[in-house]
């Protein structure tokens, strides 16, 4: 029975009787079983967003830890919590910059912690602050692609940071400074 629960785990279905153990096969094996569970655990729920960060969708009210397990294992699981915490969105950033797209209108230390985590995340926020934009930039000069009309203290941020001043192919209008 373990066996066939491990290689198929949607059959934990048809079992008549099945126990904890069989739940917890089945969640290791794939974490949206999730789904088919009527009344699980706490101990398979958490088996089961270790496996996927997407099995969260299918948690009534996930409780701080069961949100750091999914986040830990898919940051981007954020887009299943129906009311994030400033805490959540904080958490979710910190595992994977690119999660600020997910966030509407992040704050100014939630867009720096993205672009310090991975300085491509510039692109994926809407109104980047000037703070945001020097500190991606800074770490690493090419992110210049993804501001708008960089003036040209940014564009010679970008020459700095970047590697033998590659970043300059992503400055539409230099300045004659640049």
């Amino acid at each position: 029975k373990a066996v066939a629960l491990t290689e198929m785990p949607i059959l934990i279905k048809d079992l008549r009787a099945p126990t904890e153990e069989d739940f917890m096969t089945a969640a290791r094996a794939d974490g949206l079983i999730l789904k088919l569970l009527k009344n699980p655990s706490i101990k398979i729920v958490n088996e089961c967003l270790k496996q996927t960060g997407e099995a969260l969708q299918f948690v009534e009210s996930p409780t701080t830890e069961q949100i750091k397990l999914a986040f830990l294992n898919d940051p981007f699981s954020y887009k299943h919590l129906k009311a994030p915490t400033d805490a959540n969105k904080e958490f979710a950033v910190r595992q994977d910059g690119l999660v600020i797209q997910l966030i509407e209108n992040p704050s100014e230390p939630l867009q720096l912690l993205a672009v310090k985590n991975k300085p491509s995340a510039l692109a994926m926020i809407k109104h980047p602050t000037r703070k945001a934009q020097v500190l991606a930039i800074r770490e690493d000069g090419l992110s210049i692609e993804h501001v708008k009309d960089p003036d040209e203290d940014l564009q010679l941020l970008a020459i700095d940071s970047s590697e033998q001043g590659l970043a300059y192919r992503y400055i539409d209008t230099p300045t004659p400074a640049v």
